[in-house]
This record gives structure tokens, C-alpha cells and sequence, in this order.
């Protein structure tokens, strides 16, 4: 330290201008090194940003205590405790902050925590507590209901029961559940019986449900008939039933009509009373009692039963939302004039109203049903039980709580402790808190009756680090043909509560998906400043569409240092843009001659030429415009500076050339340049070839080696961890003398876009040197990107020996994404012919023909570790004769497709239906293979389907014997239900022998097998399963000419299962005459 600052002062006492002693000791702006925030609480694992001012920059940051640092971002541990983070600066002056660590955060919590509703119904639910941004899920769906995941507004299901809606802070990982009752909703038909003459109508009621209800008649009453809820009876006596379906949820109901001919007069007519003496609680759900009176008003005694039902009704009519309270019957009848008191105990409904309630009545011999209903005189008060929810809840200072309650309707919300300074809505129960820690009490009054919750008030920990979210991507203007010139806006925000301090990188692609890909073209590049928290940039950029049509999407991908959140760093327009190749070309400007490049010194006269042709077949007549730009790479990016612009008005004519140059200064600083020229012409019809680059220009300090690299390439800016890197980078000597020493080169993958010697090296090599103003292109990367997955920049630095000036490096214009890779594996493979075989040179068609229903032969391929790939898939569908795959086995068919999403199946892959079983026949497997440079695992990338066996089809079959199977055996044949073969052959003294291999169809339990011949001879049968070779049982009956002599011989077989069938001759003259082998495949 002595030795620096001796340094220092020497340098200044040598200057002849005065200095200042505060500005040597405390940094150029005169102020002592200072740390922010200095002091405050974080929870577990939350991040801080912190920064520095005064002293003598640059910083670096460390700690002490629980916790690590990433540059100037703190991470907290998972446990409680205090950390110190201290900020050194370049003379080693130190500033500290103390931080303290509650584990004991706030999570999330969640409001109302249980709800009670019908089917169909909806519950707003809001999340307390926490940080957010939140998402609300449904965890356990037993009705079938949905949620909005951003605004949390479920709607039940049509079936009832129990679901769980959970919702969860994103930033912290933390969740909290509520359960919802679904209940459908009551239902029945009124009347529920009823006695009516032959050919009489009756209009039934729907009671209770959702609607719409259809109606349906069926029974005993000769034709009876129903329109919409019109009953007629039929033309007989007997009984006929009524059923109501609910078409919402197909919920039934049934009422039974009695059918009398008009003769059954009975002169019974009950009448039913007034419900009176209503009793009991008048709370939703709880029980009440009543009375009503039922008299025979008529002159004839009742014997049949009599029904009632009661219901509460918001109106004194039966239907609609009614609810069935209570049902019952009085026995026998009533005697003329007599009467009965019916003692009513019942349900309130569980959904609070004014209720009146209806009573009706039937009976079998009741023909008037015209007095059957009657009502309660007045109606009754049913309100739901004074709650409160939640009634337990945290919050930071400041936050919100939406408080819900049930009850009497005029009900209102107060805060009767209040010790965080809180406020709430006495309306609508929304709850603010102070800005004091401490405990609240809200209590919601109704009727006289309250309920209280208690609310937990904690401090607001420590901001959180920078979060950088891009909000909106669109295309402002531009043509829609391929190449054509676009134009767009993003618009990135910090949603963090952390200022941002590091520059924010951007890229805009061209995607045919919301996501980037290896085949993703780059529209435009460039930087913007950091983003002060809470607030956000429109960033406008420019570029050309690629020259292949389709739909494509624009997706910016965001960078900075400090951003602590990469998952919300990307977004695609909401809609693609259909690219589509434009008509020939009339008018096609390029630039035919582009700037030729060459070697300057730092500050020397710019005076470089280009020639603009109209390679078109029309003449131009719009203005044609063009710009130069001075760039570090040949790839165009509109944040380069211009050097350059004119105008030609009206444009060329077709095979026209014009001559331009671009004059000025190479710049002060030595480097590799290119010049970029762009044309524009609303008038032309190609734009893809409207931006040229020129040669490289070394423009360099005079006389000196010096190595400079440049121009990493970004190929593919999604990979896979270890995989090898596929870019390039070029090197120039731009300090004017000839290298004499090899150029030795380090790559290196940076979570930072900064020259770090201790960062990974991923690859190094060395080149021959270079001549004076001399650049190589295109130096491959040789290595594997890291093995941990993240966000990385490539720096490659150059050094030598007789370079004297200090390490050049260039950083990656973006960061690299850098993924676990994927694994692949075949899905729901379905091969019919592995299920039936086939004849030899059937195709695939005529087994599914042959077997409707089976099926395409068809497979898709999947990704099973949740890692997107990034390179293409090639399978591969292989003929063998066994279960592995050999070098003599043929390929019958390949493919490829593009990388899979994580987590994502590829389309259905269908093989050929032309696709030809072999030739020969016999037992085959067929072979999927898939091949990808970034598979993870390679131990499932075979699927084996098979044995199909491939058999003769001709009955009978003739002088089997050595027809050329493949094998050692004479014959592959099989044998479905059923079915029968015939097989002629020869056996004599040299050949004592025929095999037939016989495969077993579906269902086959038995094989029937007899020999027949006509000379004198001992022919024998014997049976074996195939593989492994294991004897069943032989047939050796000793005389005649037919084994067995009587009947068959009968093989008990396994279905799809292949067995050996041997015709042997034991003894005997050599044949001269020919046998039949006959074989029958019984179920």
C-alpha cells in the first residue's frame, strides 16, 4: 500500500497544476467511501443490490456472515442471522453495511379461505401477504371448475364436491389454499304425482336445478304424449311416468300420473291449508318446524295415501329456484269432511332470502287437484351466520386485504384495534395496513352480531435486486415479403424495487415460434441505459425479414449484469407475421461492388467507393436512399454510428449503375472496422439484399504488434451443458508490424460481459502470427460449454509474445443460453403388423386393411427431461433379424424433425403404407432408432417392435420342400382362428424330414394336425415350441397310411406363440408317392 501511494503523490507532486490533498485521499469527487443501504432486515434468500459512492472507484463487494455476494448482489441465506457487506475501493478504503436476517417471512395468504357455492357459481379470490406477482391454480378439481390465474376469479364445475384453489408468490415460491363446496342445485318436478282422466293434460314444473329441462313419457295409458312440459294422457287406464332431464348436468326426476277412464268418478277432493306455527332457527341451513292442515272437502271417504312436499320459494309460485324443504305422507286417506294436521320439520336452504313457504298435496283418488297447493301467509327473514375471512392474515406495512364476510346484507367492517395506523372500507371490508408494525383487530357487525380477525403487521424487509421485464413487443411498419425492411418497439421495465446499474443488452429475432431457436435470425442488436426501479424504456429498432417465407414471430431477448430474474428476460408479438415471397422482381437495387477494405493508420482520410446497380428488369422511380455505417462486426446493427448518406431521386433504371463513396476519417482508435451500406427504395420488390458489408478495414496505431480479436459469432445462442461450441471469432494485427511469435488464444464463458481471468476456459488454441494490418476470419472455437446450465457471454482474449500492449479480448455481443440437455425417447408407438405379421411383399396397407380399426403404423418421439433440445432429431426405422440392430440390417425408412420443447411430443410420424414386408419368409423385428447430437441419454433411443412374422399364403401349399425360407426349416406359416392348411410333401430314405414353423393367431389354444399318404410307409408327427427348441409331444401310431390312424392329433398351443411341426419318417421304403399334412387352428 505504501509503495502505491508514494506512486500516486509522486505523479501528482510532478504535475505543474495545483492539486487537491481531499481529491488524492477520498477519489475525485471529493467524498468519503460510503455503502448503500447501509442497515435493514431481508428475509430468507431474498436478494439486495447494493452500491457505492466517494472514495476511489472501482469497487469490489464481499461479506461477512450469512450470505454470498455476485458482484454487488447480496443473497440471504435460508436461516436467520446478521451479515456485514463491506465495499473496498482501489486504495483499499472499506465501508460497511449491516444486514439482518428473519427467516420468519411473510407468505402468501389467501381470502376468502372457504367458500360454499352451486354449481356453476363463481368465488373472487385475492391473495394477501407476500411479495408477489401472484398465480392462482386449482390443485384439486373434483367438479370440473376453472380459474383466471392472474385475477383469481373461479367458477365451479357442473358436478358437485371439493376443490382446492392454492395461490402462489412467484417470487418466493410459497402457496396457501382455500377450499370451495360445490353443491348442485335442488332439484324435482312438481307435481310429483297426480291422478288425471284418459286423455286429460297436465303442465309439469321444473323445481330447483340449471335448466334447460326437456321432458319425456313412457308407461301404461296406450299412447300417452308429451310437447315441452305438456302432459296428455292416453286413451287407457294405467300408470304412466313423467321424466324431467336437466340438461346442464343430466340429472333426472320422475313423477307418476294415474290414468282413470272418465267413469272413476270418486267424488275425493282434499284441500290443502295455510302453513302456519313456523318454528325453529331462521339461519341458513338449520332446521325449522310448521303445521298445515289437509281436509276432504269432498262427499266420497279417501283410501289412498296422501302426498305432500313443501318448499321455500322467493315467490308464492312453485318452480323456478325453489327449493324442497320437506316431504312426507298421511296414510290411507281421509273420511268425507274429515281433516289431518300435517307436522312439517324441515331445512332451511343454505342461500339466505325471503322465503315463503308452499305446501302441495296428491292423491290417487284426488281428481280435483285445484285446491292442492297453498302458502304460508307471510314470508320469513333466512339470512346466513355472521363470518369473517380469513380470520388470520400477515402483511408488510402498507399492504392489502380484501375481507369478505356473510350474513344479513346491511352488515359493515371496522377496525377495533389499531395498532399499525390501518384503514378499511366499512363496505366493502377492504383493509389497508399502517405504517407501523403491530396487530390489528377487524370485526364485521351485523344484526347485533359480530366477528373478528386478526391481522399480524411485520416491517417491509430490504428492496430487492434489479428485474428487468419485457412488457410489449410489436411491429410498427415495413413491408411483409421476404428480406423486406421492418420496423418495430419493445418496451422493458424494472419490476423490481432495485435502481439498475449496468447497461441492458437486447436482441431481436425472427422466430417461427414465442421462443428462440437455432434457426432464429437476428433482426437488430444493441444496448440501452439502465432502468431506474418501477419504471420503463421503449426501445424502437430496425431490420429486414429473413429471405425464406413464413410466419414469424418478433422475440426480444433482454441482458444485464445485475438482473437477478432471467425468466420474464424474453417476449414474442401476441400474433406471427406471414412472410411470403413477393412477385419477380421489377425493381431489385444491391450494392454490386462493396467497399473493398484495406489497411489505415489511426485518423487517415476516408475516401471508399461502392457501386448501387438496379439488378431488376423495370426502371425504378421512387428515390433511392442509402446509408454507410461504421461498425466492429459485418453485421449490421442500427445503434452504429452513420458515416455516410445521399439519395438518388427517382432510382434506376433496370441494369442501371451508379458509383457512391463514403468519405471522412478512419476513427482515433486503432481497431477491425467494416463498412455497412444500406439501401431503401419504396418502390423495389426485394429487400433482401438491400445491406452489404465491406471487406474488413485494420485501421491500427503505427509500427507495432498488436493483436486485437473480434467479431464472436452467436450461431446458435441456445445450447446444450458440455456440448461443443459452434462459433467462430476473427483476429486482426492492427498495430501496422509483422508478427514474428505464435498468437496463442483463451475462450472463456463469463456470467458477465467482462474480461475475467478466473472464469471458466472453454477453449484455447494458437494461430501462426500475423503480417502488419494482416486478419484471420473465422477461427473455430474448439470446446464444450459449461456443465452448469445459466446465462453466459463468450470472451476470447489473444496474447504473444512480441505483442507488447496488454491483453485484448472481445466479449460475445449476448449472452449464450446455456440448458440441461434433453433426452429423447419414442412414444406411443402403434405397429398393427406386430400384432397380425403378414404375407411376404404385403405392404402396410393391406395388413391394416385386412384388420380395420388396428390403426396407422405410426409413432411419436418425446422429451422426457424437461430440457429443451437444440439440435434436429434424425430417426431412423430398420428391418432386422433379431432384436439389435446390425450392419447388414436395412434402413426401410428415415426422417427428421426440428428440437423438441421441454416437456413437449412431437406430431404423429407416420411410416409409409407402401412399405413392403420381405420377400422370405420368416420372423423379422422391426427397429426405431433416433439420433440426436444433444441427446442426454442414449440408453432408450431403440424401440424394438416385434417378432412379425411373415408367412406363405397359398392352401395348399405344394412340394414345400427347400423352397428357399430362410432358415433351416421348410415353411413359415400362421394360423388364425379357424383357419386350416394343407401342406403336400416328400419324405424318403436321404431327406427323413419336413419342419414347418407354425405361428399361433390371436386366441389360438390347439393345434389339430393329421398326416396322410398313399404308399407303404411309418410317417410320424412331432411337435416343439420354436425358440428355445422344447419338445411337446409326437404322434407314432404304427400302422396304415395316416398318423394318427383315427381322429387328430391334437397340440395344446399359447396364442402368437411359434411351434414346430415335424413330419418324420422312422422306417420304411423310400416313398414314391407324397404325403398331406393337414393342420387347423382351434380356439
Amino acid at each position: 500500500m505504501a509503495v502505491v501511494s508514494l506512486s500516486v503523490l509522486g505523479a501528482v507532486l510532478s504535475c505543474d497544476s495545483p492539486f487537491d490533498l481531499a481529491s488524492l485521499l477520498d477519489g475525485p469527487s471529493a467524498e468519503v467511501l460510503t455503502i448503500s443501504p447501509a442497515t435493514g432486515t431481508v428475509v430468507a434468500n431474498q436478494t439486495v443490490a447494493f452500491s457505492a459512492a466517494g472514495g476511489v472507484p472501482p469497487y469490489e463487494f464481499s461479506v461477512v456472515g450469512g450470505g454470498t455476494m455476485n458482484g454487488n448482489v447480496y443473497t440471504a441465506p435460508a436461516t436467520s442471522g446478521t451479515a456485514t457487506i463491506t465495499v473496498t475501493d482501489s486504495i483499499g478504503e472499506t465501508a460497511s453495511a449491516e444486514l439482518t436476517i428473519d427467516a420468519g417471512m411473510i407468505n402468501v395468504g389467501i381470502s376468502p379461505s372457504f367458500q360454499s357455492v352451486f354449481t356453476g357459481g363463481t368465488v373472487q379470490f385475492s391473495a394477501f401477504g407476500g411479495t408477489g406477482p401472484f398465480v392462482f391454480a386449482i390443485d384439486v378439481n373434483e367438479t370440473g371448475a376453472t380459474i383466471d390465474s392472474g385475477t383469481g376469479e373461479y367458477t365451479a364445475g357442473t358436478v358437485d364436491g371439493t376443490d382446492t384453489v392454492s395461490v402462489t408468490d412467484t417470487s418466493a415460491g410459497t402457496t396457501a389454499t382455500a377450499s370451495v363446496a360445490v353443491q348442485r342445485k335442488p332439484l324435482s318436478i312438481s307435481p310429483v304425482a297426480i291422478t288425471v282422466f284418459t286423455e286429460q293434460s297436465v303442465v309439469f314444473t321444473p323445481v330447483g336445478g340449471d335448466g334447460p329441462f326437456t321432458f319425456a313419457v313412457s308407461g301404461g295409458s296406450g299412447t300417452p304424449s308429451i310437447a315441452g312440459a305438456t302432459y296428455t294422457a292416453g286413451s287407457v287406464p294405467g300408470i304412466d311416468i313423467v321424466t324431467m332431464t336437466d340438461a346442464y348436468d343430466g340429472r333426472t326426476r320422475d313423477a307418476e300420473v294415474t290414468v282413470v277412464p272418465p267413469t272413476a268418478v270418486t267424488n275425493v277432493d282434499y284441500a290443502a291449508g295455510e302453513i302456519t306455527n313456523v318454528g325453529g332457527s331462521f339461519t341458513t341451513g338449520d332446521a325449522f318446524i310448521a303445521e298445515s292442515v289437509v281436509t276432504n272437502v269432498g262427499t266420497a271417504d279417501g283410501t289412498a295415501d296422501i302426498l305432500w312436499t313443501v318448499y321455500a320459494s322467493l315467490d308464492p309460485v312453485i318452480g323456478g329456484m325453489d327449493y324442497v324443504v320437506a316431504t312426507g305422507s298421511e296414510a290411507g286417506g281421509l273420511p268425507a269432511g274429515d281433516n289431518a294436521v300435517i307436522n312439517i320439520s324441515g331445512e332451511w336452504p343454505l342461500v339466505a332470502g325471503e322465503y315463503y313457504l308452499l305446501i302441495a298435496i296428491s292423491a290417487a283418488d284426488d281428481l280435483d287437484v285445484g285446491n292442492n297447493v297453498n302458502q304460508s301467509p307471510v314470508t320469513f327473514a333466512v339470512t346466513a351466520p355472521v363470518t369473517i375471512s380469513p380470520t388470520t392474515a400477515a402483511v408488510y406495512t402498507g399492504q392489502e386485504i380484501q375481507f369478505s364476510a356473510t350474513g344479513p346484507a346491511s352488515r359493515s367492517f371496522a377496525i377495533t384495534a389499531n395498532n399499525s395506523g390501518g384503514s378499511i372500507d366499512p363496505a366493502t371490508g377492504l383493509y389497508m395496513a399502517g405504517p407501523n408494525p403491530g396487530t390489528d383487530i377487524v370485526e364485521v357487525e351485523a344484526d347485533g352480531i359480530t366477528a373478528t380477525a386478526t391481522i399480524s403487521v411485520q416491517a417491509i424487509p430490504l428492496p430487492t435486486a434489479v428485474d428487468y421485464e419485457v412488457t410489449a413487443v410489436t411491429r410498427t411498419g415495413g413491408g411483409t415479403t421476404v428480406g423486406s425492411f421492418m420496423t418495430g418497439e419493445f418496451t422493458v421495465r424494472n419490476i423490481g424495487t432495485a435502481d439498475g446499474s449496468y447497461p441492458i443488452n437486447w436482441t431481436v429475432y425472427a422466430a417461427l415460434g414465442t421462443t428462440v431457436t437455432g434457426g432464429s435470425t437476428i433482426v437488430d442488436a444493441g444496448s440501452t441505459a439502465a432502468i431506474v426501479a418501477g419504471n420503463d424504456v421503449s426501445v424502437p429498432f430496425t431490420g429486414n425479414w429473413p429471405s425464406d417465407p413464413g410466419a414469424y414471430y418478433l422475440v426480444v431477448v433482454v441482458s444485464a449484469v445485475d438482473d437477478t430474474n432471467t425468466g420474464n428476460n424474453s417476449l414474442a408479438t401476441t400474433d406471427p407475421t406471414d412472410i411470403t415471397v413477393p412477385p419477380e422482381a421489377d425493381v431489385d437495387y444491391t450494392v454490386m461492388v462493396a467497399p473493398a477494405g484495406g489497411s489505415f493508420e489511426v485518423n487517415d482520410p476516408r475516401n471508399e467507393s461502392f457501386t448501387i446497380t438496379n439488378d431488376g428488369t423495370e426502371n425504378g422511380s421512387a428515390t433511392l436512399t442509402w446509408t454507410a455505417y461504421l461498425s466492429d462486426s459485418p453485421n449490421f446493427n442500427s445503434a452504429d454510428p452513420i458515416v455516410g448518406s445521399g439519395s438518388i431521386a427517382g432510382g434506376l433504371d433496370a441494369s442501371e449503375s451508379a458509383v457512391r463513396s463514403v468519405t471522412g476519417n478512419w476513427p482515433g482508435t486503432s481497431g477491425v472496422y467494416y463498412l455497412i451500406i444500406r439501401l431503401n427504395a419504396s418502390d423495389e420488390s426485394n429487400h433482401s439484399n438491400n445491406i452489404v458489408a465491406s471487406q474488413p478495414y485494420t485501421v491500427s496505431d503505427p509500427a507495432v504488434v498488436n493483436y486485437v480479436p473480434s467479431d464472436i459469432s452467436r450461431t446458435f445462442t441456445t445450447v446444450t451443458t458440455g456440448s461443443p461450441i459452434s462459433e467462430t471469432f476473427s483476429v486482426a494485427n492492427i498495430g501496422g508490424l509483422d508478427g514474428a511469435e505464435d498468437i496463442t488464444w483463451t475462450a472463456r464463458a463469463s456470467t458477465s460481459p467482462e474480461y475475467d481471468i478466473g472464469d471458466v476456459v472453454v477453449g484455447t488454441g494458437q494461430l501462426a502470427p500475423l503480417l502488419g494490418g494482416a486478419f484471420q476470419v473465422g477461427i473455430p472455437i474448439t470446446g464444450s460449454w459449461p456443465a452448469a446450465p445459466g446465462q453466459y457471454y463468450l470472451v476470447v482474449d489473444v496474447q504473444s509474445p512480441d505483442d507488447t500492449g496488454p491483453v485484448s479480448y472481445t466479449v460475445s455481443a449476448g449472452t449464450f443460453t446455456v440448458n440441461e440437455p434433453p433426452d429423447y425417447r419414442f412414444d406411443s408407438v402403434n405397429f398393427p403388423v406386430a400384432l397380425y405379421g403378414g404375407h411376404p411383399g404385403d405392404d402396410f396397407l393391406d395388413i391394416t386393411g385386412r384388420h380395420p380399426g388396428s390403426g396407422d403404423h405410426e409413432f411419436s418421439i418425446a422429451e422426457v427431461a424437461g430440457a429443451p433440445g437444440q439440435h434436429s432429431i434424425q430417426w431412423y426405422l430398420y428391418l432386422s433379424e433379431d432384436q439389435s440392430i446390425n450392419p447388414s440390417d436395412t434402413v426401410v425408412q428415415q426422417g427428421i424433425l426440428p428440437p423438441l420443447a421441454a416437456d413437449a411430443t412431437s406430431e404423429r410420424i407416420e411410416i409409409s403404407p407402401d412399405t413392403l414386408l420381405p420377400a422370405i419368409p420368416g420372423r423379422y423385428y422391426y427397429i426405431l432408432k433416433l439420433v440426436a447430437p444433444d441427446d442426454a441419454n442414449n440408453t432408450n433411443d431403440t424401440y424394438v417392435i416385434g417378432p412379425v412374422d411373415v408367412w406363405q399364403s397359398a392352401d395348399p401349399i405344394l412340394n414345400p420342400s427347400d423352397t428357399g425360407a430362410r432358415t433351416e426349416y421348410d415353411f413359415f406359416i400362421r394360423l388364425n382362428q379357424g383357419q386350416t392348411v394343407n401342406i403336400q410333401g416328400n419324405v424318403n430314405t436321404i431327406e427323413r424330414s419336413d419342419t414347418y414353423v407354425i405361428t399361433t393367431g390371436p386366441g389360438v389354444t390347439e393345434l389339430q394336425v393329421f398326416l396322410a399318404w398313399g404308399t407303404n410307409a411309418d410317417l410320424d408327427i412331432i411337435a416343439y415350441v420354436r425358440t428355445p427348441k422344447v419338445f411337446i409331444a409326437e404322434s407314432i401310431d404304427p400302422v396304415g397310411n395316416r398318423e394318427p390312424t383315427a381322429g387328430t392329433f391334437d397340440v395344446p398351443v399359447t396364442e402368437l406363440t411359434q411351434y414346430l411341426i415335424e413330419a418324420y419318417s422312422f422306417s420304411g421304403p423310400q416313398l414314391t408317392g407324397q404325403y398331406i399334412l393337414t393342420i387347423e387352428a382351434a380356439p
